[in-house]
């Protein structure tokens, strides 16, 4: 079994998320959702309780990271601090105002997704 954790360090546009998900909403500045810091510590806690409670499972450690590609410095700080065993990529935005820019629109506020796949490739 796997057990992942979500790391985002993509400001996006907060669009209506806060309607669907309000536990996010503290993480909302001005329209622009900001996900918190990993607890890194916690996270490895819960997968050793896990383990300990049921050791006839194989629990492998892993991290989702959001944009991976735009982000190298952070993520290779967050493995240097984390002895992770799966490190998952995924996009869950695509870019949203100037060439270069942070700030992104959430994939679900998209009208067209089509674009992502040449987004990452480019980096």
């Amino acid at each position: 079994m796997v057990l992942t954790e979500h790391v985002d360090f993509t400001p996006s546009r907060a669009g209506s998320s806060t309607e669907s998900y309000p536990e996010v909403a503290g993480f909302v500045t001005d329209g622009v959702l900001s996900a918190p810091e990993l607890d890194v510590d916690g996270c490895l806690e819960r997968v050793q309780r896990c383990r300990s409670r049921f050791p006839q499972l194989r629990v492998v450690t892993g991290v989702e990271v959001a944009q991976l590609h735009r982000h190298t410095g952070q993520v290779r700080d967050l493995l240097a601090r984390a002895p992770f065993e799966r490190v998952l990529g995924s996009v869950h935005c695509l870019p949203d105002g100037p060439p270069g820019g942070e700030l992104a629109a959430s994939v679900g506020f998209v009208p067209d997704a089509q674009p992502a796949a040449p987004w990452c490739l480019a980096g």
